[in-house]
C-alpha cells in the first residue's frame, strides 16, 4: 500500500480554445463551469481555462489511488445539496446532460460512542420522534427550532441568489414579508445570526446525544463557539426541504454535465491551461495570457479563483488601490487556524458498523455518519487553533459506493473520511504531523468501523496545507473566505467588491468568495454570469 498526496489525473483532449471571445471564464469549478454555462446558453462565445489537469476544482472524483483503479474517490465535496434548492439544475438541463442523483434518507446518522444513534431524517417529525426516546423535552424543543430555521430561510432564500447590485424589487419584497410574518421570532432569529452554536444548542436542549448531533451538523461550516456560527444550521432546514443529492459516479459526473451542456451551446473549456495573466489597457479587460503564451482576447472575464490571486497575483501594474489590497489580504480564510483534513480509502470489503445498530432497516453504510460527541467537536476545534493536532478528531464519514456501485468493485468499498478541524499550520509543518493526524483519524475511525486497515488497498491523503495548494486557495480555506453574517451579500469578499465591480471594467469575481460563499451552490457562478451578459450588451449596444 502507497500513499498518494493528491488526485493527478490527465484529462482526455478537450475543444481548441479560440482567440477570441466575449468571455474567458478562469477556473473549471462547478462555479466557473455554471457561469460559462449560462453565457454559452445566452448565445455569447465562451471560453473556460483550467490551471490544474482535471476539470472540476471541488467537484471532482476519480480513480485517484493509483492501486485501486475500480475505486472512485471524492477529494473535496461528495454530495450536492444547496444547488438542488436553486434553478440552476432546469436552466442547465443538467439532468439531461446526464445528471443523475441519489437521495438517501437519513442523508445524516450520529453514532454516540456509547452505541445509540440519532438518524437525521427529511421529515422532521421523524427526527423528532428519535430524539423523542433520549429527551422528549428535546423533540419538542427541535420542531421549533426547525420552524425557526424554516422562518430564517424563508427570508433569506429569496435573497440568497441576489445580485446585491441589481436587486430583484420582487425577491426583496418577498423576503421582507417572510420577515415580517415572523416577526415574532426577531429575537431569536437574532441571536441566531449573531451568537455561536453552541448558544443555540444549549439554550434549547438538555440530552448529551441531542446536543452531540446538532453540534455535529453546525461543525461542518466550522468552530461552533465561534460567534456567527449559529449560520451552520442552515444545513439542517436544507435537509428537510430538499435532501441530500449525491451523484451516480461521484461528484465528477455534476462536471461532466456541466462540461456537455457548455459544449453543447459551442462553449470551450480547457484543462492544464494556467493563466498568467489578466489583459488589460486603459482601466478595460482585454483577456488573458496563458503560461504557454497563448493570449485569449475577449472583452470580459469571469474570475472563480480566491479574489486574491485574482486581482493581485494576475493583475500587473498598480490596478488594485492599497485600500482594496489591503481590505482582502486581512479577509478572513481559516481565521480560526483550523481546516478540514481528507483520508479517502479504497478498501477490498464492504464496512460495517462495529457496535451500533438499529432496529430498523437503515443501512448504516449508507448516509454520512457524525463521530464525536458535543465536547469532542468543541475541543477538536480548539486543539487546532493552537495549532496541536486533536488528541480526539471529530468526523464525517461516509462510503459513497454503498448507495452507489460505480464507485466501488463489487463486494469492495470506497470510503470518504472528512476530520473536521486540523491545524492549518501545526508547530513544525505538516511533514512532521501528518502521520500523527491519520493514525488518529484512522484510529477513531477502527472503534466504529470495519474492516478498515485490514482491507485498505490504498489511500488518497490531503491536510489543509495540500488542500491549499491544489485548489490555490490561501490557508486550505475551502470557501475561500470565511463565511459569516458580516461576510455575506454586498460585504463580500470584502466592502468595496461586493456589488460586482472590480478595478478593471469587464472583469467579474465568480467563486466562493462572491455572495452568497462557498459550498456546491453554483449561485456565484450565476450571478457573475448575469453581470458579464449585461456588461456585454451595454458594449454592443
Amino acid at each position: 500500500m502507497t500513499e498518494s498526496s493528491g488526485p493527478s489525473v490527465n484529462t482526455t483532449p478537450t475543444e481548441a480554445l479560440p482567440e477570441k471571445c466575449d468571455a474567458v471564464v478562469i477556473g473549471a469549478g462547478h462555479n466557473g463551469l455554471v457561469a460559462a454555462g449560462y453565457l454559452a446558453r445566452a448565445g455569447r462565445k465562451v471560453a473556460v481555462v483550467e490551471a490544474g489537469d482535471r476539470l472540476g476544482g471541488m467537484t471532482t472524483s476519480g480513480a485517484f489511488i493509483p492501486e485501486a483503479p475500480g475505486h472512485i474517490v471524492n477529494p473535496c465535496a461528495v454530495d450536492i445539496i444547496s444547488m438542488l434548492h436553486s434553478q440552476i439544475f432546469k436552466d442547465l438541463e443538467l439532468r439531461k446532460h446526464g445528471l443523475e442523483i441519489i437521495k438517501p434518507d437519513p442523508s445524516y446518522v450520529y453514532l454516540h460512542p456509547t452505541g445509540e444513534t440519532l438518524a437525521l431524517w427529511k421529515d422532521p417529525k421523524r427526527t423528532a420522534a428519535e430524539i423523542a426516546k433520549f429527551s422528549p423535552g428535546d423533540a419538542k424543543e427541535f420542531l421549533g427550532f426547525i420552524e425557526l430555521l424554516d422562518a430564517l430561510v424563508a427570508a433569506v432564500l429569496p435573497v440568497m441568489g441576489l445580485d446585491f447590485a441589481r436587486p430583484d424589487i420582487k425577491a426583496v419584497w418577498r423576503s421582507a414579508k417572510a420577515g415580517f410574518k415572523h416577526r415574532k421570532k426577531f429575537s431569536d432569529l437574532v441571536s441566531l445570526l449573531l451568537n455561536s452554536a453552541t448558544t443555540a444548542i444549549d439554550e434549547r436542549f438538555e440530552h448529551e446525544i441531542t446536543k452531540s448531533a446538532m453540534g455535529q451538523i453546525a461543525a461542518g461550516a466550522g468552530p461552533i463557539d465561534r460567534e456567527g456560527s449559529g449560520l451552520g444550521f442552515l444545513l439542517l432546514i436544507l435537509l428537510s426541504r430538499v435532501g441530500v443529492g449525491r451523484p451516480i459516479g461521484g461528484m465528477q459526473s455534476l462536471t461532466t454535465a456541466l462540461v456537455r451542456g457548455l459544449e453543447a451551446n459551442n462553449g470551450a473549456v480547457q484543462a492544464n491551461a494556467a493563466v498568467a495573466e489578466i489583459l488589460h489597457a486603459n482601466g478595460k479587460t482585454q483577456g488573458v495570457r496563458l503560461a504557454d503564451g497563448r493570449v485569449i482576447e475577449a472583452p470580459s472575464v469571469i474570475s472563480s479563483c480566491d479574489p486574491i490571486v485574482t486581482l493581485v497575483d494576475l493583475i500587473e501594474g498598480d490596478i488594485v488601490d492599497r485600500k482594496t489590497r489591503a481590505r482582502l489580504e486581512h479577509s478572513s480564510a481559516n481565521g480560526a487556524g483550523s481546516g478540514p483534513f481528507k483520508i479517502d480509502m479504497a478498501l477490498d470489503a464492504q464496512i460495517a458498523t462495529v457496535r451500533h445498530r438499529r432496529d430498523d432497516d437503515v443501512d448504516l453504510r449508507i448516509p454520512t455518519l457524525l463521530i464525536g460527541d458535543y465536547d469532542c467537536v468543541r475541543n477538536a476545534y480548539a486543539q487546532a487553533a493552537k495549532g496541536e493536532v486533536p488528541d480526539d478528531p471529530a468526523l464525517w464519514i461516509v462510503a459513497p459506493s454503498a448507495a452507489d456501485q460505480t464507485q466501488a468493485p463489487v463486494g469492495q468499498e470506497s470510503v470518504y473520511l472528512y476530520d473536521l478541524a486540523e491545524p492549518v499550520a501545526p508547530a513544525g509543518g505538516w511533514d512532521v504531523h501528518r502521520d500523527t493526524a491519520v493514525e488518529r483519524i484512522l484510529s477513531k475511525t477502527g472503534e466504529y468501523l470495519a474492516p478498515l486497515k485490514e482491507a485498505e488497498i490504498g489511500r488518497l491523503v490531503e491536510t489543509p496545507e495540500d488542500l491549499g495548494k491544489r485548489l490555490n486557495v490561501r490557508n486550505g480555506c475551502i470557501t475561500h473566505l470565511d463565511m459569516g453574517l458580516l461576510r455575506s451579500g454586498p460585504f463580500r469578499p470584502t466592502v468595496g467588491l461586493g456589488l460586482g465591480k472590480t478595478p478593471l471594467k469587464g472583469l467579474f469575481l465568480g467563486g466562493s468568495a462572491t455572495h452568497p460563499g462557498g459550498g456546491v451552490t453554483g449561485l456565484p457562478g450565476r450571478t457573475s454570469a448575469e453581470r458579464t451578459l449585461r456588461f456585454l450588451a451595454k458594449q454592443s449596444g
